[in-house]
């Protein structure tokens, strides 16, 4: 690894805040490090110093922090992780809303790929107490890469080891309905299309659920 004083760190440190908002005290001073040693080789530079003012002066710095802004961040994350929180805002905390304005708006700050927010409108929609049309969700997140899987909504198996109890809640026979522009293709083999004249519905065969396939 390479060698970094401390007044580079602090200099690197600053700007990383200045840019991301996200603080490293020295406890925490092996994390960004760990994290960026292999990219500074990677760009080419021989010491952090030289990195750092790249960083700061060089004409083609945006680039960079696009790269870092993924590198740096914790993008760990999958549906339904925080179901504590979730229970509390599906409950006194939407009626709060509701009492006030009809419609709800939440932000999803640092939205990672995506589950968070798609966690939180299918936990507010099942309570029945929002419709689809007066819920808005903002979701942001500082790296673009995960970002833009978000906006593909195309998940790997991990990010659904949560959901267990929600492909258990329907027997085997039993029917989902999606709406019209979603569709279980690619997602699982569980569930058998039946086409009928008006919908195309799902039904849950009879083989064991920990044949779930997610397709990455």
């Amino acid at each position: 690894m390479l060698e970094i004083s401390d007044a580079e760190f602090v200099t690197l440190r600053d700007l990383v805040r200045a840019r991301f908002g996200i603080w490293y005290d020295d406890q925490k001073r092996f994390l960004p490090l760990s994290r960026l040693s292999t990219r500074v080789v990677k760009r080419g530079f021989d010491t952090y110093g030289a990195y750092v003012r790249f960083l700061r002066d060089a004409p083609k710095r945006e680039s960079e922090w696009n790269e870092l802004a993924s590198i740096l961040s914790n993008n760990e994350t999958y549906f339904f992780r925080e179901r504590a929180q979730l229970k509390t805002l599906a409950a006194s905390v939407l009626d709060e809303f509701l009492a006030r304005s009809p419609r709800v708006r939440l932000w999803s700050a640092a939205c990672s790929s995506g589950e968070e927010p798609y966690s939180l409108a299918m936990t507010l929609i099942e309570t029945g107490k929002v419709s689809n049309a007066m819920l808005s969700i903002r979701a942001t997140d500082i790296s673009p890469r995960v970002l833009e899987l978000a906006a593909a909504g195309y998940y790997r198996a991990l990010s659904f080891r949560a959901t267990d109890r929600r492909w258990r809640a329907l027997r085997p026979g039993g029917y989902l309905f999606l709406g019209h522009a979603e569709s279980l293709f690619h997602l699982t083999d569980l569930y058998e299309p039946v086409i009928g004249p008006d919908a195309i519905v799902y039904r849950l065969k009879a083989a064991p659920l920990d044949a779930l396939r997610v397709t990455a």
